[in-house]
Order: C-alpha cells, then structure tokens, then sequence
C-alpha cells in the first residue's frame, strides 16, 4: 500500500482577506487510482464556524502524488485570538500512515 503523509503548506489564515491556511495530501507509490485518506479534524478552530466545513475525507486523484486542502475562515465580529486548525491522518487499511502525519494552521482574527 502507498505511504501517506501530511504537512502545512501555509500556516497563516487571515478573517476578512484572501489569506487562506493550506496543507498538502501525499502518497508515494502508484498513481493508477484515486485515493481516499481520512483525517481527524482538530484545533481550538471550530470546523464550519471559524472556517469553511472540511469533510473527513479527501481524495487524492488519480495520477496525482498530492491534493492540497485548503482553510477558508469566516469572518465574524468577535474578538479572539489566533486558534489552531489541526489535522491528523486517520488509519486505513488501503494506505500506511507515514510522518508527520499530523498539521498545524493558524487562523488570525482581524477583530
């Protein structure tokens, strides 16, 4: 089975700007299929408060070696500070969870 891994690729998203939060999906082996990897969504952020609603579960596409995953944060009225988007690989029989295997974000409010 492919090796799946995870990592911030930008860490910073920023309420009421085009500043998003990003992490990259990756699996080594073959390409010939997609791939579905589940992952625990984490972090003092609330998923589909604090930012746009991310599924469990994101499919790496078939002939890719990556998907990016993508954090949009609503922009609300309240002042707070920086709160964490955390996301962590879930095990799997159809891949092998490799490292780092979990991934940090920031979302900074602009209140």
């Amino acid at each position: 089975p492919p090796t799946v891994s995870i990592k911030a690729t930008d860490t910073l998203a920023v309420e009421g700007s085009t500043n998003y939060a990003a992490f990259t999906v990756s699996r080594t082996g073959s390409t010939a299929s997609a791939l579905a990897v589940r992952f625990a969504i984490r972090g003092t952020a609330q998923n589909g408060v604090d930012y746009r609603a991310l599924a469990a579960t994101v499919s790496i596409p078939r002939g890719a070696l990556s998907v990016r995953i993508v954090v949009r944060p609503i922009d609300d009225l309240i002042v707070e500070p920086d709160e964490s988007v955390s996301l962590l690989i879930r095990t799997d029989p159809s891949y092998i969870v490799g490292l780092p295997k979990t991934a940090v974000a920031v979302i900074r409010s602009n209140d």
